[in-house]
């Protein structure tokens, strides 16, 4: 006698979509802070959206909204070789 038993596996599709990712971790969204590096946090509500923001920018005077025509200075701790050389 030969006999065909279908067994089922426990799935995730199986366990239902309420007990699926109760114990996953956080994405660990939010601020980070990292040392030796200038700048200032600057927290904003963008107007369009009302959504909010934290940016970091160069100076305390910078604006994090601006015009998409103007320079944005996006670099840091930048050297002058020159200068650099000049020292040594």
């Amino acid at each position: 006698e030969f006999s065909i038993i279908q067994q089922r596996y426990a799935t995730k599709k199986a366990a239902g979509s309420t007990q699926n990712g109760r114990d996953s971790p956080g994405k660990r969204l939010g601020l980070k802070k990292f040392g030796g590096q200038p700048g200032w946090v600057q927290f904003y509500i963008d107007p369009k959206c009302k959504k909010k923001y934290i940016g970091v920018v160069l100076s305390p005077n910078n604006k994090l909204l601006k015009p998409p025509t103007k320079p944005r200075r996006r670099r840091f701790d930048l050297i002058d070789v020159t200068q650099y050389h000049e020292e040594l």
